[in-house]
């Protein structure tokens, strides 16, 4: 048993592997372990995670058929055998003092997840390691749902520090264990996922450290997404919601903080990106019978939206679609 996990999803990044890995090996702290999934990579990113392996026993691979970021991530959970978590994008590379740093700031502050700083870097460009303080204090927030919502709006301005990214944050085990990652959800399966997480925790800390390296790249999933694309995501993620509000719910989350997520799927999920778009005729990709499915389900509670959005709803459900595309102008 190691003192922290670390998953790898591995996919088409044979020119960046072995920085990744190497960035692992490097580390002053020792004691962890990573569980690396190769979800079908065509180079050869598997030949080199079992290079790895072969080597040294920390690291261990699974092999699988092509399915995706969010399964790629949850098909490590099982081998998860450490009290912390993180998650480490197969491209990015860790300060060699990151995992030491973690573990004492999330020991020291008894913290259910502790976030920390990244830099961003251009794809092919030498890392400079930054020399750390080594005495700055994790800042505790002890109401990390608030923090996270401020003012029941999710992603504001406010809290503009913390993103949903997964790569930035080291989990206490039991909180990722109990939350999988929506198949077939990217991106966005982060914003799923934190929500989610966030919603179960007790405290929050956050350290503002450089540890975490970001690669920035021309062929990235986020950079090579199409209309399409994004419109078929949506759809998944509106289909996950459900799932995840009646797991919350059975876990004992306040049916207050999953009004919270109401109001976020009906405002920025329904409304802003199916619903305006299509009034609007900027996303081809969407449909008519796709939207009244919606509205006839109940998977989003559209009780939840503001009155001038209401509006344009019904000037779309009573076939006012000119008036309800210049009211979405609005």
């Amino acid at each position: 048993m190691s003192k922290i996990s670390i998953i790898i999803p591995v996919y088409n990044v044979e020119k960046y592997l072995r920085n990744a890995l190497d960035s692992l090996i490097n580390q002053t702290f020792r004691d962890w372990s990573a569980i690396c999934v190769d979800d079908g990579s065509p180079d050869n990113c598997g030949k080199i995670l079992e290079e790895y392996a072969n080597k040294d026993h920390r690291f261990f691979v699974i092999h699988q058929s092509n399915k995706g970021l969010s399964e790629a991530r949850n098909a490590g959970y099982p081998y998860i055998d450490s009290p912390y978590t993180m998650f480490l994008d197969s491209d990015d590379v860790l300060h060699n003092q990151c995992l030491e740093i973690l573990y004492n700031n999330i020991e020291k502050t008894q913290s259910d997840i502790l976030w920390f700083d990244s830099v961003r870097f251009q794809d092919d460009e030498m890392i400079s390691q930054f020399l750390l303080s080594n005495d700055k204090e994790a800042k505790i927030f002890k109401d990390p749902f608030k923090i996270y919502a401020f003012k029941n709006k999710i992603f504001t301005r406010y809290n503009i520090n913390m993103s949903a990214v997964v790569w930035n944050k080291i989990y206490k085990s039991e909180f990722v264990r109990q939350t999988p990652f929506a198949p077939g959800v990217s991106p966005a399966e982060d914003n799923l996922f934190t929500f989610e997480i966030l919603a179960k925790i007790k405290k929050l800390a956050h350290l503002e450290e450089n540890l975490h390296y970001y690669r920035i790249r021309k062929d990235s999933i986020m950079r090579s997404l199409d209309n399409n694309k994004i419109t078929t995501n949506l759809r998944k993620e509106i289909a996950w919601y459900p799932r995840m509000k009646e797991r919350l719910l059975s876990q004992g989350v306040s049916p207050n903080i999953t009004k919270v997520f109401d109001k976020y799927f009906a405002t920025k999920v329904f409304y802003k990106s199916v619903l305006k778009p299509f009034l609007q005729q900027k996303d081809t990709a969407q449909s008519s019978e796709y939207i009244d499915d919606i509205i006839k389900s109940g998977q989003v509670d559209l009780g939840q939206l503001k009155l001038r959005f209401k509006i344009v709803l019904f000037a779309y459900q009573y076939k006012f679609l000119k008036l309800g595309r210049l009211l979405s102008l609005l």
